[in-house]
């Protein structure tokens, strides 16, 4: 039926309520007319309970994204953020050319993905994309920056390790030569792709 008596009315679910009888279904609270209400799934709730449970979050500031939001249009990066939010995860710094990469669900500037993914070179310590020398030990290199530590003969195949550094067959021996007690691993690269 209709209300007549004085007391402030609103509008929800189709029926007019006293102020006092309309709450929150979260919160329980009575819904303030000057803030207003949403109602989701036959249920009303306050806009700050609304946003809490409906909204998404930002991955960057955890809090509640509204209006306009940043993800990533190929779906390779999962959640929002707010536009001042989204930048590399490590630097913070954006992405001026809304280029970046993603490393286990969060975006990354280039060096810092590499980084992350440690495809950084161990030569010149610039990001690998394509070609790469990876030795046992786990360091990659560009190809042609894969060299020996001494005379900076290029390393294709065969290294030593010394003193966790990699020397040609001919610097290896001259150190083994001069020094006492000089023991060098002989160790081989993988060539691959990053």
């Amino acid at each position: 039926g209709s209300i007549q008596d004085p007391d402030p009315v609103v509008y929800a679910l189709g029926k007019s309520w006293h102020v006092h009888h309309l709450s929150c279904d979260h919160c329980h609270k009575p819904i303030q007319t000057t803030v207003g209400h949403v109602e989701k799934n036959g249920r009303v709730y306050c806009p700050t309970d609304y946003g809490a449970l409906f909204l998404p979050k930002c991955r960057g500031c955890g809090h509640v994204v509204e209006n306009e939001a940043v993800c990533a249009q190929d779906g390779k990066l999962e959640g929002k953020w707010h536009a001042a939010c989204f930048g590399c995860q490590l630097c913070k710094k954006p992405f001026p050319d809304k280029s970046f990469y993603v490393f286990e669900n969060a975006p990354y500037c280039r060096r810092h993905y590499h980084k992350m993914n440690n495809s950084l070179c161990k030569g010149c310590d610039k990001p690998i994309e394509g070609p790469c020398a990876q030795t046992m030990e786990g360091w990659r290199f560009h190809p042609n920056c894969f060299s020996c530590v001494e005379c900076r003969a290029p390393l294709t195949d065969v290294y030593y390790n010394y003193e966790n550094k990699a020397y040609c067959e001919r610097d290896i021996m001259i150190i083994q030569r001069t020094r006492h007690n000089v023991r060098a691993e002989r160790r081989r690269t993988f060539v691959g792709r990053i």
